[in-house]
C-alpha cells in the first residue's frame, strides 16, 4: 500500500469544493498529497461536482449488499438508494408503493445471473 489510489478524475475537485486542510496543501492552485490516502468517489461527491451517477452504479450496490448479507428487503434500498443516490432511480408502482427502477433491476438481474431470487410475499431478494 505504497500507493495512494483514486477512482475516477473528479478526486481534485472534490479536494478542491471541501478544501480538504488535513491531506492536501494548496500551492500555486495545485494540489499536494501530504499524506498517502485512499480517496472513495461516491454518489454525493459526484452529484457536488455535476456527475451523474448510474443505474450500474446503484445495480452494483444493490448486489453488494445482497451478497455480504444474504439478503436485500426493497424497502431498506428503496429508502438507501433515496438518500444516497437519489430519487431518480425510485418510482411509484401501481399499489402505491415505491419501488426501484425497471433500468436498475434489469441490470440488477444482470450482475448477479441468476443468483438472487425475488421473494414477492417478502419483498426482498435472497443469495444463493
Amino acid at each position: 500500500m505504497g500507493e495512494w489510489t483514486c477512482r475516477g478524475m473528479i478526486v481534485l475537485l472534490y479536494l478542491s469544493i471541501d478544501k480538504c486542510k488535513e491531506n492536501v496543501l494548496q500551492w500555486n492552485d495545485r494540489f499536494t498529497l501530504l499524506d498517502k490516502v485512499q480517496f472513495e468517489i461516491t454518489s454525493e461527491t459526484k452529484e457536488r461536482a455535476g456527475m451523474a451517477v448510474t443505474a450500474n452504479e446503484v445495480a452494483e450496490w444493490m448486489l453488494e449488499q445482497l451478497k455480504s448479507a444474504g439478503i436485500l428487503h426493497q424497502k431498506e434500498a428503496v429508502d438507501y438508494i433515496i438518500r444516497h443516490y437519489g430519487e431518480s432511480f425510485i418510482y411509484v408502482n401501481e399499489n402505491g408503493n415505491q419501488a426501484i427502477s425497471k433500468e436498475v433491476k434489469k441490470i440488477f438481474k444482470k450482475l448477479h445471473g441468476g443468483r438472487a431470487a425475488w421473494e414477492r410475499d417478502g419483498f426482498f431478494w435472497g443469495w444463493h
